[in-house]
């Protein structure tokens, strides 16, 4: 049997076609966009200025705002208004921010919305494809001038702008193409945005990445007494381009306050070290993301160790072989014996003891001495103390003493 479709069923296979073809579309347009690779997580931000013939230079950092290229973000010396403006690439992907034109003021990237529909452009907010540093702007940005009330607070256009909208595409395929590929160099030749003919095409080819970074080195210390815990390095470091510089001992402290907050640049600063296993690890970073860092490290006085993990302690040794001996096992009464003793290895701060009639002490050597004469049997023995486990140690040996006969 054939079957016929229906008119009512045609109309419904129709509408979800063509349902299913707008969602398509709308997520084509609106998704993020895949594969923003490498990116720091702090974002990183934008520097330098883009050109235009028609409205001139566009700043998209304050840190070289002025028109000589240097800060003019708040607190910078100079004449000059003072205002705090970026745009910053963002971790996953998005572009942030604001730029300034001395002519038509504020561009506006991302917080957008109700974009342009145009061929070979993404209705969506300025945003970047590819594998940090190597990326590809696209999307939409908008000079607020061209906003309802000039500021971009509102989507609408102005009604006094003579139709002018202030869209900028970063970003189309086929007729009208144009695109800003950014290298770790920076902006490529040729690397364009389109605004209409009001900001007609702008030259991103001197826009720069202004990631944060840092140089950090040190000194670690040493001879940390018996009973103490810490000593005192020194450390330098140049946090550039971080909104949050700071400089953490991450492992004397592990997720504990910084030793050195919002100090961008030091030198020679003394930090305090503790003689752990590893050394210690010091950290420059943008608030909590690492940036560079130095090992350093810290140790107790010759003879002791941190191996309780508190303080610094004697290094506990094995203890040394100890032998004695004697010339004779057996003498008669009144004879004199040699006593011998070896003591190997000889540790640091070892003292020995020698017992038995005629022998002095303390030792701390390989060597001999005589006995007084011998009345009786008689023990001879070396007993050890020092820095070794267990302590005290020792030996002993005995000589017997032939009995002498009586005559009957």
């Amino acid at each position: 049997m054939q079957l016929v479709p229906t008119v009512s069923t045609v109309k419904k296979f129709t509408i979800t076609f063509l349902c299913l073809a707008s969602l398509l579309v709308f997520l084509i347009n609106t998704n993020p966009a895949h594969a923003q690779v490498g990116i720091p997580a702090a974002g990183v931000d934008l520097d330098g200025y883009a050109w235009s013939s028609n409205i001139g230079w566009v700043s998209m950092n304050c840190k070289t705002g002025s028109a000589s290229g240097q800060s003019i973000c708040p607190g910078s010396p100079g004449v000059g208004p003072k205002s705090n403006y970026k745009v910053t690439l963002n971790s996953g992907g998005s572009l942030t921010g604001y730029a300034w034109s001395s002519n038509i003021g504020w561009v506006r990237f991302g917080g957008l919305s109700s974009f342009p529909v145009l061929t070979g452009t993404v209705a969506a907010n300025a945003r970047v494809t590819g594998t940090y540093p190597n990326l590809t702007f696209e999307g939409w940005a908008r000079a607020c001038a061209g906003t309802l009330n000039g500021d971009c607070s509102s989507i609408a256009n102005s009604p006094t702008s003579g139709g002018w909208d202030g869209w900028i595409s970063l970003r189309q395929t086929g007729t009208n193409a144009h695109s800003i590929v950014m290298t770790p160099a920076g902006g490529t030749a040729a690397s364009y945005a389109w605004g209409s003919t009001v900001v007609g095409w702008i030259n991103f080819d001197q826009i720069v990445y202004l990631a944060p970074s840092a140089s950090i080195n040190g000194t670690g210390c040493g001879n940390i007494p018996v009973g103490g815990s810490t000593c005192t390095g020194s450390v330098t470091w140049n946090i550039t381009n971080a909104s949050s510089p700071n400089v953490l001992n991450s492992t004397r402290n592990p997720g504990g306050p910084n030793d050195y907050n919002n100090v961008a640049i030091g030198t020679n600063q003394p930090i305090t070290l503790r003689p752990d296993a590893g050394g210690n690890v010091i950290r420059a970073r943008d608030g909590s993301t690492p940036l560079n860092s130095v090992t350093l490290t810290a140790s107790c006085v010759t003879g002791a160790d941190f191996s309780n993990g508190a303080t610094c302690q004697l290094t506990p040794v094995p203890p040394p072989v100890i032998t004695i001996t004697t010339n004779k096992k057996i003498a008669r009464v009144g004879e004199t014996v040699t006593v011998s003793w070896t003591i190997v290895p000889t540790t640091p701060g070892i003292s020995c003891t020698p017992t038995g009639p005629g022998l002095s002490g303390p030792i701390t050597t390989t060597g001999n001495q005589t006995s007084n004469p011998l009345r009786s049997k008689t023990r001879f023995s070396l007993s050890c103390t020092g820095s070794f486990a267990p302590s005290p140690g020792g030996t002993s040996t005995e000589v017997e003493i032939i009995p002498v006969a009586s005559e009957v």
